[in-house]
């Protein structure tokens, strides 16, 4: 093989030395190119999801602030036909945070570098969650109580007093809670949305890099 390498012309010699560098470059090229695709396709999907995974936060977040925002008018309501107005958007409000987070919560969630665990957040959300709208759905009871014509007016005054008091303490600190656990877990998602999207950074500029060595080789 060397022997008839040796006995090729110069001009053929030097044909076969560009044909073959030629070769390797888009060998190299054809190598980036495919691993540039593949991590713009891993960085459109991380973006995807985690706007989609925020939307979501982002539009419980809203509907537990109304949902709290309506259960206020309720203890406020001071004749029946206002608090039936007001109950009446109550559930469609509790979907609109709980149906939002089962969505989220079907998808793949992640650890951040900084050790921020997306499952742990959603896990001590959901509790919190539970523990505000079994409170909230027990003060809706004690004020439909206080419209109740069967009871004494005492006995009217005291449920509503009761209902109030929840609102005002436990009520109000179970809404405090399940608040700061959703901005939690809202801020878990970015930082953990950061890391994926820097890590595709880092990625790209490596098949980059190995493009351009391959071009100078």
């Amino acid at each position: 093989m060397l022997g008839f390498l040796k006995n090729l012309p110069t001009l053929t010699k030097l044909i076969l030395g560009f044909g073959v560098l030629i070769a390797a470059t888009a060998i190299v090229a054809l190598l980036g190119m495919q691993g540039l695709s593949q991590v713009g396709g891993q960085l459109k999907v991380i973006y995807t999801s985690s706007t989609t995974a925020l939307a979501k936060l982002g539009t419980a977040s809203s509907n537990l602030g109304l949902y709290h925002d309506t259960l206020l008018s309720v203890g406020r309501a001071t004749r029946k036909s206002d608090f039936e107005e007001a109950v009446r958007q109550l559930p469609a409000l509790k979907s609109n945070v709980i149906d939002p987070l089962k969505e989220y919560s079907g998808g793949q969630m992640h650890v951040s570098r900084s050790n921020r665990d997306e499952t742990k957040d959603f896990m001590a959300l959901d509790k919190a969650l539970k523990a505000y709208f079994v409170t909230a759905e027990g003060a809706i009871s004690a004020f439909q109580d206080s419209f109740a014509p069967n009871l004494k007016e005492d006995q009217r005054s005291a449920m509503r007093e009761l209902g109030q008091l929840a609102l005002s303490v436990e009520i109000a600190d179970k809404y405090g809670v399940a608040s700061r656990h959703l901005n939690r877990l809202l801020e878990t998602v970015q930082e953990v949305a950061r890391d994926l999207n820097d890590d595709g950074q880092k990625v790209a500029e490596g098949r980059t890099r190995l493009m351009i060595i391959g071009a100078v080789l």
